[in-house]
């Protein structure tokens, strides 16, 4: 019996590893066989160049730092050499990423796992291999948790540990600018999206919080639960999700929108099929051509062609150059360039300005010469900085009775020139002015700085950088539209918002594709086209390649521009009023917001806002409002000319000071009030006055009597009336 009862014993043990080795085994075999599946970024092959079909993109920044990391990946053996296999980050779409803070979770090559971080102007990057390697032709789960705090990693492949490593830089914790780009998918921004993932991912999630060695195998054997207050996003990818949009399961948002590389004629007439408005002509610009003209110059007279050859279908009104023309400043590379533009003579108008690659003699010895059809143009139509010379302009016209004006200004300016486009604009008050320069936005879509690569002051310390030309220059023009540049790479158009000093949004706008025009694509050829309403109000931007024929980057260049919305913010300023010796009534008190200067001097020409209390004696001065960036100062205090019986107000005056700002984006922010009470420096929460109300003397007191004299003339008439009473008995009596 006992020999039965070890046997069964034995064989239920065995039949237990035997399914503990089955089960293992087909989740294995699983993921060989292909069972799993998710989404691949498809290469098609246009003009001999290979290139992702399209990319992912959320359009939304993460709110917190991601810490762990985890995906499902399959990685085929003929991409297993490969670098730059990017499953989830946020790289902006330029060329210079060095400049810029994001983050990165990739396959380096050979399946090494790699978090990377832009830290403004380094690199700092973690890459794991020995036991870490994720091997090629089999879905694999990889999980990578940051250690922020020890500037480490821990990694884990299908629920096992396999090392803890240490970041490059000691001690390093990144930025939280890493979190001012949106996140993409199965690729970045970086150009073209070359670093897109070569392969398919499955399952991807992200958490807020170190997940443990027990949680990172839950995820793996069940998948990420949605529930986890620590889940930040979470994608779950199959084959039916390729090409099309991808819901965030986490229920935060992070939703990826699927854009094609390219988009036909036909896909951009539904795109603009869902644009109320109705667009007159347009303006086409010439973004930097340099390599084009270097490299490819077989694709330079495409460019030409289409805009010759939709000069009446698009009703095209100009041509503006962006400067860079050239890559080397070289004479055959100039005379090609010459070439095409001589093409536009009597069929376009056209306006250039000179890049940090293109030489000024070359500019004015081609274009400059008062033979020159150019010169004669901007002479007809314009005017010039100097007469000799054609690379500061600015340049005329008309079209459905609204003016413009294209100010153009060469790479490297001073004051002297700033202060000329300050008169011109001056001049031209009618005028919807477009300034044009080569160097202005950086290619994360801010100003370009000291410091940064290759801005003007670096090539010439007298030359202005543009924070000068905007803060001294630009933002006091109530007429500027925009601020057209190129020189700093990026695959997107990119449209910068401001606020002028009246109030104004003045779109600063980089048109730069050059990166593209590298090996990437041998040539684009690419054409930005800004379509009008006949008012000139309102203004939409596509990207056009005219060496493909189609669209770049399609709907995610969608840009659309109001250029007279007025930027405006509110604040709400409020109090209380206390009323002692009775209760307080609605209405019963009134309140003046007088706006004042530095100095708290009310300023008399401006009509004070007046406000009254309610029934709990609060009061408030709502949407004060704000139309330009700025200090405002103001002064409250109780409105004392009106009689009001037996109350005494209180005398106090507040002091309110609000600063406006611009916010980055076309609009405006305020901050909370300051407020301070006259003849103190500390601030306090609220303003309150506090009256007094003081009752009347009570009539019926004889010894509050006031009135005595009306009881004497009452004593006098009875004494008079008895006396008459007395002398006409007296009478009556003696004649009888």
């Amino acid at each position: 019996m006992k020999k039965i009862k070890s046997l069964i014993s034995c064989l239920l043990l065995f039949s237990m590893l035997a399914s503990m080795f089955v089960a293992a085994n087909a989740a294995e075999s699983s993921t060989k066989s292909g069972e799993r599946t998710g989404i691949t970024i498809d290469n098609v092959k246009t003009d001999g160049v290979t290139h992702p079909e399209g990319y992912y993109w959320s359009g939304k920044q993460f709110e917190e730092f991601p810490v762990t990391y985890e995906a499902w990946i399959y990685i085929p053996y003929e991409f297993y050499n490969e670098e730059g296999n990017v499953i989830l980050g946020n790289i902006p779409h330029s060329y210079a990423v060095s400049t810029n803070h994001w983050f990165s979770f990739e396959i380096k090559w050979k399946g090494e796992p790699k978090l990377m971080f832009g830290d403004g102007d380094t690199v700092v990057e973690v890459v794991l291999w020995e036991s870490s390697r994720i091997p090629a032709d089999r879905w694999t789960h990889l999980a990578i948790v940051h250690d922020i705090n020890n500037s480490s990693v821990k990694c884990y492949v299908n629920g096992q540990f396999t090392q803890t490593k240490k970041f490059g830089v000691a001690d390093f914790k990144p930025d939280e600018k890493i979190l001012d780009n949106p996140i993409a998918l199965a690729g970045d921004g970086f150009s073209a999206n070359q670093r897109a993932f070569a392969g398919s991912i499955g399952d991807v999630a992200v958490y807020s919080d170190m997940r443990t060695a027990t949680e990172i195998v839950n995820d793996y054997r069940k998948g990420p639960d949605v529930n986890d207050e620590n889940l930040m996003l979470y994608y779950k990818l199959s084959e039916d999700k390729n090409g099309k949009d991808i819901e965030d399961l986490s229920g935060n948002g992070y939703d990826m929108k699927y854009y094609s590389m390219f988009i036909t004629e036909d896909e951009m007439e539904d795109i603009r099929d869902k644009d109320d408005k109705e667009y007159a002509y347009s303006i086409a610009f010439l973004p930097d051509i340099q390599f084009i003209t270097d490299r490819y110059p077989n694709k330079l007279a495409p460019i030409f062609d289409y805009v010759i050859n939709n000069k009446d279908k698009k009703n095209i009104k100009y041509m503006v150059g962006l400067g860079d023309l050239t890559d080397r400043n070289t004479s055959q590379e100039w005379n090609r360039v010459k070439e095409q533009f001589d093409r536009l003579n009597g069929v376009l108008p056209y306006s250039l300005v000179r890049g940090n690659h293109d030489g000024a003699n070359f500019l004015d010895t081609l274009f400059g010469k008062t033979t020159s059809e150019y010169y004669k143009h901007v002479a007809a139509n314009g005017g010039f900085y100097k007469e000799s010379s054609v690379t500061n302009t600015y340049l005329l016209f008309e079209e459905n009775n609204t003016k413009y004006m294209i100010l153009n200004l060469d790479f490297g300016i001073g004051e002297n020139v700033l202060n000329w486009a300050d008169n011109v604009i001056s001049e031209h008050p009618e005028h919807r002015v477009m300034i044009v320069t080569h160097a202005y936005l950086n290619s994360n879509g801010a100003h370009l700085t000291k410091g940064d690569w290759a801005t003007p002051s670096g090539s010439n310390a007298s030359y202005a950088d543009p924070d000068q030309m905007w803060e001294k220059h630009f933002k006091k023009h109530a007429n500027i539209d925009m601020i057209v540049c190129g020189h700093m790479p990026s695959d997107q158009i990119l449209v910068t918002p401001a606020v002028g000093d009246n109030g104004n949004t003045v779109y600063q706008i980089l048109i730069d594709g050059q990166a593209a025009d590298t090996t990437d694509f041998a040539g684009l050829g690419l054409v930005g086209l800004m379509y009008l309403t006949e008012d000139g109000r309102f203004a939409k931007i596509e990207y056009y390649s005219t060496a493909y024929e189609k669209y770049y980057y399609g709907g995610h260049t969608d840009i659309s521009l109001d250029f007279d919305a007025v930027a405006s913010c509110n604040v709400n300023i409020s109090g209380k009023a206390t009323l002692s010796g009775r209760d307080i009534t609605s209405e019963e008190f009134a309140f003046l917001l007088c706006a004042a200067n530095g100095e708290f001097v009310v300023e008399s020409d401006i009509t004070p806002v007046r406000a009254v209390n309610g029934a709990d004696g609060t009061f408030a001065f709502e949407n004060v409002t704000f139309n330009k960036a700025g200090r405002y100062y103001f002064v409250i205090s109780v409105d004392a000319t009106a009689e009001t019986e037996n109350i005494t107000f209180d005398e106090s005056v507040y002091y309110v000071i609000v600063d406006v700002s611009d916010d980055g984006k076309g609009g405006l922010t305020a901050s909370k009030p300051t407020i301070t009470k006259k003849g103190s420096t500390e601030a306090v929460d609220t303003v309150e006055f506090s009256n007094v109300y003081t009752a009347p003397a009570d009539t019926n007191d004889p010894e509050k009597d006031d009135k005595p004299w009306i009881w004497i003339a009452i004593v006098v008439i009875c004494v008079l009336c008895a006396v008459i009473v007395f002398l006409v008995y007296a009478l009556k009596k003696k004649r009888v």
